[in-house]
């Protein structure tokens, strides 16, 4: 009986030892981590003023401020053609750190050193998208077919099939950027007599099936033109809190005729959606942007952060090449996708750098890249998401202008 006794007594102990730790973790109040958790989850790329192509990537534990000198850093890598990344997970994926043709995996260790893992052979300017932990796409301008590849392994998997989505007897079709959701990934296309050239009436968008990597159909929008980006770089798709995607439609990026130039001529730049659980553009809404917002056309990404606020850059006056890639000729908007609305953030300086207008959240700011030869800075500004305060968070004081920043997943 004391046996018994002594066995009951034990297990009333255990169970209400059990009870209490339960009931201690649904009533703990203390704050979960959120956020990147990575140690080094800030990866920055810059791009030497000396050589339009090579630069340096680096990775930072807390968000720099003050002067920041990136090539004399103790996990640096040179870069021969930074031409942006896109991150996922503890990795980031951008050009082979030689300037090879493809996309090479950098993997962002524990104590902040950047290493490298296999390389895929791809084209020029070329554009990855990475669904899970084991499959992603890529694409470049020199094939039309979307390659699927293994993040994990770095190796190809397959391809899409894009043949049934050839838009006549153009001699280039390219496609231009992607983004997934629902199980879907959406390509942005253009198609037109030669490289660089596009359909001036209407923007092409491929639906594709992520599970069986089949084209499911070929969605095509007149009454705007150029739908994404060439640049890895830039961000010209996103999704909102209610699941819309938002796209951009660049418009003609080089004018009408063939010695207009890059001014803004001739463009039909607009921003696009596609409802939740949709596959096609949305009838209702066509945001002609920088006309509406009084700007002389050409968007560069798109952003939005945790609170639901949307930016963009626009150009800010008719300028022609190759004024349109040096000078501080673009100015940062906050804006509202939704009731197609927009102002100029205050407090920031134009910007100049062609393509550099990729934006992030951290520590409950916005980041803007800038670079003004006029006021010799090359850095980011921030906007505080609670204050609205704006100011400069870092300045580089070597390595050239900011070409990409990202946050580790």
């Amino acid at each position: 009986m004391k046996t018994n006794m002594k066995k009951l007594t034990i297990f009333l102990t255990m169970l209400a030892t059990l009870i209490g730790l339960v009931g201690c973790g649904d009533d703990d109040s203390t704050p979960q981590p959120v956020g990147p958790q990575a140690e080094y989850p800030l990866v920055l790329m810059t791009q030497n003023p000396t050589d339009p192509f090579n630069g340096f990537l680096t990775a930072f534990d807390e968000l720099p401020s003050g002067d920041v000198d990136p090539t004399d850093r103790f996990n640096t890598v040179d870069v021969t053609s930074s031409q942006g990344m896109i991150p996922f997970g503890n990795s980031i994926f951008a050009r082979d750190f030689e300037g090879n043709d493809g996309v090479l995996r950098y993997d962002i260790e524990e104590d902040g050193t950047i290493t490298t893992g296999q390389f895929i052979d791809g084209g020029q300017r070329l554009k990855v998208h990475v669904v899970s932990e084991t499959k992603g796409y890529y694409a470049d301008l020199e094939q039309f077919n979307i390659q699927v590849f293994n993040p994990q392994t770095m190796q190809r998997t397959g391809e899409v099939d894009m043949s049934s989505a050839i838009q006549g007897d153009q001699d280039v079709q390219q496609v231009l950027y992607m983004i997934s959701r629902d199980g879907k990934l959406f390509a942005g296309f253009t198609a037109g007599p030669a490289e660089f050239s596009t359909f001036r009436d209407a923007v092409f968008l491929a639906v594709i099936d992520i599970q069986t990597d089949e084209l499911e159909a070929v969605r095509i929008r007149e009454g705007a033109s150029f739908l994404g980006d060439f640049w890895i770089r830039t961000n010209p798709f996103v999704i909102d809190a209610n699941n819309d995607i938002y796209m951009t439609a660049l418009g003609n990026p080089f004018g009408q005729g063939n010695n207009s130039g890059l001014n803004g001529e001739g463009r039909l730049s607009k921003v696009l959606r596609i409802r939740s659980g949709e596959t096609d553009f949305d009838p209702n809404y066509e945001w002609d942007i920088a006309n509406e917002l009084g700007q002389p056309s050409v968007m560069r990404s798109l952003f939005i952060a945790s609170n639901g606020s949307a930016y963009t850059c626009l150009l800010s006056e008719d300028v022609r090449t190759p004024d349109l890639f040096s000078l501080p000729v673009y100015r940062f908007f906050q804006i509202d996708l939704a009731n197609q609305t927009g102002s100029v953030v205050p407090g920031l300086p134009i910007t100049s750098g062609f393509g550099t207008a990729t934006l992030l959240e951290f520590d409950n700011k916005v980041l803007f890249p800038i670079q003004n030869v006029d006021m010799q800075f090359n850095g980011y500004y921030f906007q505080d998401l609670s204050s609205r305060e704006t100011g400069e968070q870092f300045r580089l004081t070597a390595g050239g202008r900011p070409r990409s920043f990202v946050v580790l997943d």
